[in-house]
This record gives C-alpha cells, structure tokens and sequence, in this order.
C-alpha cells in the first residue's frame, strides 16, 4: 500500500502518524520516520517504517517500530517526542545519524532534543535540550519543530518555532557553536531572529 496508513488496536501507533521525515540509507532501504500519541504512555512517540522504493511501506520489517518515546520522570521529554527530523551525521561520515525533535516535559512545555543512532535503528536521546525557551524573549513559552540544516562551506543552523507568552508562534534560528562526536551539539540563538522580524 501506498503511505503508512491505519493500525489495529493496541499497536503502539495505532491512533495516527504524523510528521514524516525521510532518509534515504541505501538503495532499497528508505527509512520514514514519524511521531503519533501513545494513549497508553501517555506520551508522544518516535517510530519507523521501511520501504524498498519510498510508495510502499512496512512498518513490521526488522528494525521497524518505536524509538524514542517518553524519558524518564522529571526529564525534559518526559511526555515524549515529536515532530522528527533525522539527518546524516555532519560530524562524522561513518553512516551515522541524527535525530531532532521536539520534546515535552511532565507541563507539556516544549524543548529541542536530540539523539544519535549509528545506524538509524538504534538510537540514544541525549540528557539535556540543545535549546529551549528564553525567559522574557518572543519564544518564552516553548520551542520545537526543528529543522537542521548543514549549511555547505558555512555554520549549521537549527531552524524551529517558538511560542510566545500568549501562544503566537514565530520562526526562529540558531547557529551551531560545536559539533562534538555522537551527537554532542551547541547552539546559539539569533536574538532577533523571528520571522515576524526579519528585515525587508
């Protein structure tokens, strides 16, 4: 069938997926990695399918199934991950990946993690957000829905929304400071950066 459709009750997903992210790991082998709600965790949820041609896809194949889910109590994804976006390792050319979502502590306030797989089957979620909300500033309320983007000959950026004190959401940006082994990441905020104000 063509695109990841419905479950029966009691899978791990089986209430939707959203968010699609895809990579492809070698010829035959896409990998679409997706979030939905865990009714049972009560938490959001990370998982993959596998396709041949990129149409077709099997979410029972080796490999397959959920990743990152909800973190331990009082961490920071304590409610889980979402809205996923998985890249190729821009420190290392050994096959290996990243993994940002949005993560959602014990209140729901959202953060940005990240997780590194050697292989983009396993993964291991870092201890800390490589950025959060800053008091006082347009996204006090919470950031998430990163975009990475390894800019070629220039700095990466981490591009992602962030919420107001009244719940507007405004695109922001965020330089990589370090790119250590294993997903070992260090951002810097565009203090300004909000797409409802950049400059003409």
């Amino acid at each position: 069938r063509h695109g990841v459709g419905e479950r029966g009750e009691g899978a791990w997903d089986a209430h939707g997926a959203s968010a699609p992210s895809v990579a492809f790991a070698a010829e035959g082998d896409v990998r679409l990695y997706y979030h939905t709600f865990d009714r049972e965790a009560g938490a959001f949820t990370v998982g993959m399918a596998r396709s041949r041609d990129g149409m077709a896809w099997e979410r029972d194949a080796p490999g397959c199934g959920a990743k990152i889910g909800a973190g331990a109590e009082g961490a920071f994804d304590e409610r889980g991950a979402a809205y996923v976006q998985v890249v190729p390792n821009p420190a290392a050319d050994d096959g290996s990946y990243l993994m940002f979502y949005e993560a959602r502590d014990a209140d729901w306030k959202a953060s940005i993690g990240v997780a590194w797989s050697p292989d983009g089957i396993n993964w291991r979620r870092g201890a800390a957000p490589v950025l959060e909300a800053a008091d006082g500033a347009w996204d006090s309320a919470g950031v998430g829905m990163p975009c990475f983007v390894d800019v070629p000959g220039g700095t990466p950026r981490l591009y992602f929304t962030g919420w107001g004190a009244d719940g507007t959401p405004h695109v922001g940006c965020a330089e990589c400071t370090d790119v250590g082994p294993e997903g070992a990441l260090a951002f810097e905020r565009h203090e300004g950066a909000s797409l409802t104000t950049l400059l003409p």
